[in-house]
């Protein structure tokens, strides 16, 4: 992919629901949304998971808040 991007930005990029995410994930609607708002959060198995089904690297994705990635 490139460049780095949120969670959430890949998944719109992709057009897949939060609903479908949660659903391939095996969460609850409400635990993926929580992943996303808080993604430094998201466990490091979680994280490759969804590199997995967006089809990319595990280090394109943003995990950390974005007022620690704009040092």
């Amino acid at each position: 992919m490139g460049a780095q991007m949120k969670v959430d930005e890949i998944r719109r990029a992709k057009k897949i629901s939060q609903a479908e995410m949660a659903e391939r994930l095996h969460v609850s609607l409400s635990k993926y949304i929580r992943m996303e708002k808080y993604p430094w959060k998201i466990s490091i198995e979680e994280g490759m998971e969804i590199a997995d089904i967006f089809g990319v690297g595990f280090d394109d994705l943003i995990f950390m808040p974005e007022k620690v990635t704009k040092v």
